[in-house]
C-alpha cells in the first residue's frame, strides 16, 4: 500500500522526471480506474457522462498531464512544450474545420459523414502521433535540468533548489 501511495504521488508532482517505464505504469492505472469507474456506472444504470464522475475525470486529466510533463522533462524538454503544442493544435483544428466547410456541402459536415471524418482524423493524427513519441522516445542518460535519471517504477523526484541548479552544472 505504501508502494501504491509513493508511487501516486511521484504520478501527481509534474516535476521530476518520467522514462518510458513509468509513462506505462501511470497510463495503465489511469486506464484500469477509468474502467472501474466505467463498470460501476454501467452496473448502477447511470451513463458515463454522469456528472459524479467530473471529480474523478478531472482528477485523471490532471494526472496525465502531469505524467506527461515528467516524461518531457526526461527527454530534455520543458512541459510547456505542451501549451505551445496545445496552442497548434487549436490553429491546425480551427484551419481544417474552416477549410473543409468552405469545400464540402453542408450534409457532409454531419457526424459519421466524410467531412466530419477528415476533421476528425486531421486532428486526431498530429495527437495520436505526439502520444506515440512520448512513449517511444529515449530518454535523457544521466542527470538533467530537471532531475536524475528515473529508477525503479520509473519517475525520479525533482531535487531541491540548490541541488538542482547542482544537477544541471553537471549534466
Amino acid at each position: 500500500m505504501e508502494q501504491a501511495f509513493t508511487f501516486l504521488k511521484a504520478v501527481a508532482d509534474p516535476r521530476g522526471r518520467c522514462n518510458r517505464k513509468g509513462l506505462v505504469i501511470a497510463a495503465g492505472m489511469m486506464l484500469a480506474v477509468e474502467l472501474i469507474v466505467a463498470s460501476g456506472l454501467w452496473a448502477s444504470g447511470r451513463q458515463l457522462d454522469d456528472k459524479a464522475v467530473l471529480p474523478i475525470k478531472a482528477l485523471l486529466i490532471y494526472l496525465a498531464f502531469s505524467a506527461a510533463a515528467q516524461r518531457l522533462h526526461d527527454v530534455g524538454r520543458s512541459a510547456w512544450n505542451m501549451a505551445w503544442a496545445m496552442l497548434a493544435l487549436i490553429g491546425w483544428s480551427v484551419v481544417l474545420a474552416v477549410a473543409v466547410m468552405l469545400n464540402m456541402p453542408p450534409e457532409q459536415l454531419a457526424p459519421g459523414e466524410r467531412g466530419h471524418l477528415i476533421v476528425f482524423a486531421g486532428v486526431a493524427l498530429p495527437l495520436v502521433t505526439a502520444l506515440l513519441w512520448l512513449h517511444f522516445a529515449p530518454g535523457m542518460s544521466g542527470a538533467n535540468r530537471f532531475g536524475p535519471t528515473p529508477q525503479g517504477l520509473g519517475f525520479a523526484q525533482c531535487v531541491s533548489a540548490e541541488r538542482h541548479e547542482a544537477v544541471a552544472m553537471a549534466a
